[in-house]
């Protein structure tokens, strides 16, 4: 959907102000809108890939590429690393804003504590580790991605000591990652409304099967 588009049919610029059904049937003619939620939805989170190739070349949105073997993650509510090859048994807990390093090297993951004045190493093993934010409304901020991410994160070394990076996150709070770098702060409420239901229907149909991850967080997908 054009981000422009439905900011003139809500304002009225196009012709008599519309709702965000009538821009929503204005662009996909004979659709029929439903509730998806965790009721009707069998399939869980949603998985948005973070690492390349996401957010290389043109498509990137602006965002950083995310090729290393060393990431840092931090959050202010804190967040717990759990191992999921052990039944996500918890490999360290970070208070809030206690920075954890997760590596890459010699064909396993690392994961390093940094609220010691030396780095505690919690775990090192085949992985994938995840990290889990305790507090929902406190997400986990990238530091290599100068950016926060709702949800919880998975690293795995991808067997060439290149951490591999996937974001595991609700429709819900992929829209609100999503519409703010789609659409102008200040435009219409129903310009809005017609891009986020645009966003979770892309991301509800967009199943990647057979692979660890159902969209980049790039222009491939939607920014």
């Amino acid at each position: 959907m054009r981000q422009s588009g439905p900011h003139g049919w809500a304002t009225g610029v196009a012709g008599p102000a519309v709702s965000v059904e009538q821009i929503v049937a204005k662009y996909y003619s004979g659709t029929a809108l439903t509730v998806v939620d965790a009721a009707t939805n069998a399939r869980g989170p949603m998985r948005v890939l973070l690492s390349v190739p996401s957010s290389t070349g043109s498509v990137s949105c602006g965002g950083t590429a995310l090729a290393t073997w060393l990431i840092n993650v931090r959050s202010t509510g804190g967040f717990k690393v759990v191992n999921e090859a052990a039944g996500n048994a918890v490999i360290g807990t970070a208070s809030a804003n206690v920075t954890y390093q997760i590596a890459a090297r010699n064909g396993i993951v690392q994961v390093y504590d940094q609220s010691t004045a030396t780095p505690t190493l919690r775990y090192q093993g085949p992985g994938p580790v995840t990290a889990v934010p305790t507090d929902p409304n406190a997400p986990i901020t990238v530091q290599e991605k100068n950016a926060f991410y709702r949800g919880s994160i998975q690293f795995r070394n991808d067997g060439g000591n290149t951490l591999r990076v996937v974001n595991f996150v609700g429709y819900d709070s992929y829209v609100q990652g999503v519409i703010p770098k789609e659409m102008h702060q200040g435009w219409h409420l129903e310009a809005s409304k017609a891009q986020a239901m645009a966003a979770r229907t892309y991301g509800f149909t967009s199943t990647g099967t057979g692979r660890d991850n159902d969209v980049p967080a790039d222009q491939r997908a939607q920014c």
